[in-house]
């Protein structure tokens, strides 16, 4: 297996890794009910994307409560 011939300083790879730092998370207002929602995504309180209601209630409660209960997991 191939050894590199010299070490790699820290601030190359301190350079190297200046683009891997995450970004905030973007989340706008749902235009039915106010709540916080992710950019090209239904809502999922209310079913509503652009106007239309996209999903039922129940669906929608249902996709709510399993994201709620993997973030519980992780945790």
């Amino acid at each position: 297996m191939p050894v590199p011939a010299r070490k790699k300083s820290e601030a190359s790879g301190r350079r190297r890794r200046s683009h891997d730092a995450l970004g905030k998370k973007v989340l706008s207002t749902c235009s039915q009910c106010s709540a916080p929602v992710k950019p090209h995504n239904a809502c999922l309180s209310c079913g509503f994307y652009r106007g239309r209601n996209v999903l039922s209630t129940a669906k929608a409660a249902k996709a709510t409560a399993k994201i709620v209960k993997k973030a519980q997991k992780k945790k």
